[in-house]
């Protein structure tokens, strides 16, 4: 789980069940690979690719304030009552430790305004297509691109199902 920023914007190891990889969100952050961000990992495999497939999938959630950014995922069979039944209003308190939270050093409002959610599979994009090379990948083709359009059947289970996508906004009491 990642945010990607401008300037002048990270977040603190603490608070989440997941694990820091890297805490500046600059994309340009001298320190971290080009486009790294900040960056948390999942404390498992069933948040993504084959674990996530084998668990029937589950539900990731998503509270943004001002004063930071955290993200939840939910494995099948552990999706808290008020997102499983899809309820009018939710309690992100009564999910428990959050996986990944991006609160510290940063003024949220001014470094995440209004998002826009897409939904996509980059088979070459900007990290995949910088580490091909030097991967175990490279046995596979010269290039990812080279791969990708050599093997069409390698991508065969390659697609989303998606049974629901939700906002929810905080009342103003």
């Amino acid at each position: 789980m990642t945010l990607h920023s401008l300037k002048d914007c990270s977040v603190d190891n603490e608070g989440f069940s997941g694990t820091l990889i890297s805490s500046d969100c600059f994309y340009e952050a001298p320190t971290q690979h080009y486009n790294a961000g900040c960056s948390i990992d999942a404390p498992s495999n069933r948040s993504f690719g084959m674990g996530f497939n084998e668990e029937g999938g589950g539900v990731y959630a998503v509270e943004w304030t001002e004063i930071g950014i955290k993200m939840w995922f939910f494995p099948r069979g552990q999706i808290p009552s008020d997102l499983a039944c899809g309820s009018e209003s939710i309690d992100p308190k009564s999910w428990g430790r959050p996986t990944a939270m991006f609160k510290g050093k940063c003024d949220f409002p001014s470094h995440f305004g209004p998002q826009q959610i897409v939904i996509n599979t980059a088979f070459c994009g900007d990290w995949a297509g910088q580490v091909w090379g030097t991967s175990d990948c490279a046995r596979l083709g010269s290039t990812c691109e080279d791969y990708v359009a050599n093997n069409p059947s390698a991508f065969t289970d390659a697609y989303w199902q998606i049974r629901s996508l939700k906002t929810y906004q905080r009342s103003k009491a």
